[in-house]
């Protein structure tokens, strides 16, 4: 390899490594979020459609016979 291509693989080598490390990163902290978040976020949600389920059964059990 002439001096010239040496040196234009080894900044996009490097460029390569920059633009990497930096996703990883970001994989890393999205990680890291995805295990520090509270337990009540999961609970409040299953509560709310619990809530929507019973509101449903509701409105079916109590619509107008034959109006299906």
């Amino acid at each position: 390899m002439s001096p010239e291509d040496r040196r234009k693989f080894d900044s996009w080598l490097k460029a390569n490594a920059v633009l990497g490390l930096i996703l990883f990163l970001g994989m890393l902290a999205m990680a890291f979020a995805a295990t520090t978040t509270s337990p009540k976020s999961s609970y409040v949600a299953a509560g709310m459609s619990s809530q929507l389920a019973k509101a449903a059964a509701v409105r079916e059990s109590s619509s107008v016979p034959g109006r299906r």
